[in-house]
């Protein structure tokens, strides 16, 4: 992720610009802190910050799930890399409904 240069405040300056700040944290807008020079923690809105936390969890889940769905291929000598589109969807439509009919 990019820093912006005019969003960097050292913490030794935090103290007195901190009230400044926080009304300008709005949506995606943060400010790095730096400490001794180098990036160490920002400062962003807590609605964007839990944005973000959903969408790690989401990568995460997708990524457990592709690995499932690539053990599970294996497990019926398919292999996730050759098989074609139309047969993945099959059989993860073919799995959904199993999984429904219980």
């Amino acid at each position: 992720m990019p820093i912006r240069s005019d969003m960097i405040i050292p913490a030794t300056k935090l103290r007195y610009q901190l009230t400044k700040m926080l009304p300008k944290i709005v949506g995606n807008q943060y400010y790095t802190l730096t400490y001794k020079g180098y990036p160490r923690v920002a400062l962003v809105d807590m609605e964007y910050l839990e944005k973000l936390e959903r969408n790690r969890l989401f990568d995460e889940a997708t990524q457990e799930g592709s690995e499932m769905f690539a053990y599970y291929l294996k497990s019926i000598g398919k292999d996730i890399n050759t098989i074609s589109e139309e047969e993945a969807n099959q059989i993860i439509w073919k799995l959904a409904n199993d999984e429904n009919s219980d």
